[in-house]
């Protein structure tokens, strides 16, 4: 058990290092997949689903918001579309609480919403501040001083 956590945490650190070298789409992605990987554990831990192996409509619609953010911010990168995309998760959200009404709880709905803005949204500082003009000198000293 040990040696498997090691390795795997080898792996991720090598992946991650890799991901803010090279920045652009590789960070891009990585960030992505982390921040899919992120929403699902909250959701999870949070209890929105009633099946924990299952997606439920409130986790899709927020994993297609993660999606739709990310495209905005690898090709656009304007804030205002940034914006549109959070709000647009809240509606869909909202939506999908209003027509389904008795299947989803407000908790339920209001802790995807949570942890769409907490995990993908907060990750994706990480991008904008890497793809600044001395981001990755930023991002470095960000890490190095959190781990430290």
């Amino acid at each position: 058990m040990f040696w498997t956590r090691l390795a795997s945490g080898i792996v991720l650190v090598i992946v991650a290092l890799g991901a803010l070298s090279f920045g652009n789409i590789f960070l891009a992605l990585t960030l992505w997949a982390l921040s899919l990987v992120a929403l699902r554990e909250l959701t999870k831990a949070l209890k929105c689903g009633t099946d924990p192996k299952r997606l439920n409509l409130l986790e899709i619609l927020g994993m297609a918001g993660v999606t739709a953010y990310y495209l905005a911010l690898f090709f656009t990168r304007s804030h205002t579309i940034l914006i549109l995309c959070i709000v647009g998760v809240f509606m869909l959200e909202m939506l999908a609480y209003v027509v389904t009404f008795p299947k989803f709880r407000a908790e339920q709905v209001t802790a995807v919403v949570f942890s769409f803005l907490y995990a993908p949204v907060m990750l994706s500082f990480i991008y904008l501040t890497r793809e600044q003009g001395a981001g990755i000198y930023i991002v470095w000293m960000i890490l190095i001083s959190s781990w430290g």
